[in-house]
């Protein structure tokens, strides 16, 4: 029997992911282990190695480059010589014992022939379907191979039976009732999804999305990039308890050495990100906490070769977050380097999923766009970010009327109060601008 190719799961949160390109050429044989096809998940592209070996053949609806297609669906076979690969995406991938075991109480019995016919959907799809009470034989699926979505349900609850003007549902869920109030919806005549036409969270947020549109603007999708970023800015805001502190520190010493080291280095000299970069570095061993994440009743510290950064880059697909790895042991060059390397490959959407992992801190800056303090966002699950405003000019009195200018950069510290109170935080940014104030390269 051939090996199935299906769509992998590259993350935990990941529904659907744009495939890239193939990797191996059609009828070739593949070995165990080769590089397969290539596939964007939620914020990198990854090689999809092979996990048997045969000979390739593509799916009739193999997916194209760039095409969105959902986890799970099969996009090829791995066949023997002379073996015919068969074709029905619309089947589920076959679960694990464990996991048929433990569903089988709650899982309907059907015949093979029923199978044929059944529509292919995510458990997650088939639970919402019940819950609506919405047949899916008689839902139209818009991904390829006849698979269904959540959102080709949404049409289907839209054409339920509506309830008489002006009569208000009888079951309410508490939390829908707050939404409803916080976005100020009116429950007036909404049929509820729930067990008996119970109004739930998701029915008012459904109506509020409609509010939402602009009447004559154009919609436009959002990217799966764009819709991580969200998750993850939410996650930030829900579980932390952000609080900013503001500073700046004398730039004079860290101007000096970067143009020093431009007129050795040239274009590969350090910048001033890959600078705060080392020494945070330099500091962050000494402030742990600052590197830590909250893990409710216990709270994790980095190891000693363990404090490695992220820096915030601007893509055109959006934020992304490199990491560079073990900043506390690394030299300056060696900084720039990583930074220099990983910024081109954001740039590029060539970074790995490997690339961005395992950060304790982050860096962001916006100085370039003019910008001085700002709340920077911190990146979940971590318990810090650094922000990097423009440099400035600041008159500094001088003894006994006077005054002159010299250059200041506008430090923005973002910390969950939950992991560091603000003294402790305070000392770090007091420390951090003293080190900037007195930067040497070695």
């Amino acid at each position: 029997m051939g090996v199935e190719i299906r769509v992998p799961r590259l993350g935990w949160s990941m529904e659907e992911g744009t495939f890239s390109a193939w990797l191996a050429q059609p009828g070739s044989i593949v070995r165990a282990g080769q590089p397969l096809f290539c596939l964007e998940g939620e914020k990198a592209t990854q090689d999809i190695e092979s996990i048997g070996e045969g000979i390739l053949h593509l799916a009739p609806d193999a997916p194209a480059p760039g095409q969105v297609v959902p986890v799970g669906r099969m996009i090829g076979m791995l066949c023997a010589p002379g073996e015919e690969p068969r074709w029905d995406s619309r089947l589920e991938p076959p679960l694990s014992p464990a996991v048929s075991s433990a569903r089988a109480p709650t899982m309907p019995v059907v015949s093979p022939a029923e199978a044929s016919t059944m529509p292919a959907a995510p458990p997650s799809v088939r639970r919402l379907a019940r819950q609506m009470g919405i047949d899916l034989a008689k839902v139209k699926p818009s991904w390829p191979g006849g698979r269904i979505g959540r959102h080709d349900l949404q049409p289907m609850s839209r054409s339920a039976p509506e309830r008489p003007a002006g009569e208000t549902p009888a079951a309410i869920t508490p939390r829908a009732r707050r939404l409803a109030k916080t976005s100020g919806v009116s429950l007036e005549g909404v049929t509820g999804t729930g067990k008996g036409g119970r109004v739930r969270e998701r029915d008012v947020r459904a109506i509020a999305g409609n509010d939402a549109e602009i009447p004559g603007g154009k919609i436009v999708p959002i990217s799966a990039i764009r819709r991580l970023i969200a998750r993850n800015m939410v996650a930030s805001r829900q579980s932390g308890v952000p609080v900013t502190l503001l500073a700046r520190a004398d730039a004079s010493a860290l101007i000096e050495a970067r143009s020093r080291l431009k007129e050795t280095d040239g274009d590969k000299a350090p910048t001033l990100n890959d600078m705060i970069l080392f020494l945070l570095g330099r500091l962050l061993p000494s402030h742990p906490n600052l590197a830590a994440r909250w893990l409710e009743t216990r709270m994790a510290l980095p190891p000693d070769d363990g404090f490695h950064i992220g820096l915030a880059v601007d893509t055109p697909e959006g934020l992304l977050v490199p990491v560079i790895r073990d900043v506390a042991r690394a030299t300056l060059r060696s900084v720039a380097e990583q930074s220099r390397s990983l910024v081109e490959r954001a740039r590029a959407g060539r970074l790995k999923s490997a690339d961005m992992r395992g950060g304790v801190f982050t860096l962001t800056s916006l100085g370039t766009f003019g910008i001085g303090h700002f709340n920077p966002v911190i990146n979940h699950p971590e318990s810090a970010i650094l922000g990097l405003g423009a440099i400035v000019k600041d008159p500094v009195p001088v003894e006994p009327d006077g005054f002159r200018f010299r250059p200041t950069l506008p430090l923005s510290l973002t910390f969950d109060h939950r992991v560091v109170d603000g003294a402790p935080a305070a000392r770090f940014l007091q420390s951090l601008a003293e080190a900037i104030a007195g930067f040497a390269p070695s």
